[in-house]
């Protein structure tokens, strides 16, 4: 089957995907995304080492619930939404506001939240996280980690787009 009908019953006879809006989709739902992500990492991790819980499980269990939430949100958007459906003309614009809101709000909240973290969990916790960083961030394999995970989730979202 060639490209041309893939795309064709994807998005039909009439209609045609402009490149740039496939890169605005993308660049958008990207950092909307990773927005979303850091909210919730900010609060699982909080949680975590509010639990007194080893920092290397609290590493592994963030890495590995962000990527299930990377994964579920891209699926669910292949699935449900179509990728391709969201990249028409008529669709684009709606997207990218509601990415762009999606941000403001994590946006809005992280800034409140790290703004207000001593007052909601106590100045006991402002050490036990800072304990938290000096463990992680003293041992070098888990940057290596770290940043080898982060080029993996670029990779997963690259594929879906490319793919979709």
């Amino acid at each position: 089957m060639s490209r041309e009908t893939i795309d064709s019953n994807l998005i039909g006879k009439n209609e045609s995907i402009n490149p740039r809006n496939w890169i605005a989709l993308g660049v958008f739902l990207y950092v909307s995304i990773s927005s979303f992500l850091v909210s919730t990492r900010l609060i699982i991790r909080d949680l975590l080492i509010h639990l007194n819980v080893y920092d290397g499980v609290i590493f592994w269990l963030l890495e590995v619930v962000e990527l299930a939430l990377i994964l579920v949100i891209l699926l669910i958007l292949i699935r449900k939404y179509r990728i391709a459906r969201l990249a028409r003309n008529s669709n684009v614009l709606k997207f990218i506001f509601f990415c762009i809101s999606l941000l403001i709000i994590t946006q809005a909240f992280q800034f409140l939240y790290t703004l207000y973290i001593g007052d909601i969990w106590g100045q006991e916790f402002i050490m036990k996280m800072g304990s938290y960083y000096k463990n992680i961030n003293g041992e070098h394999h888990w940057k290596v980690i770290r940043s080898l995970l982060e080029y993996f989730k670029y990779a997963i979202f690259g594929l879906v787009l490319i793919r979709k």
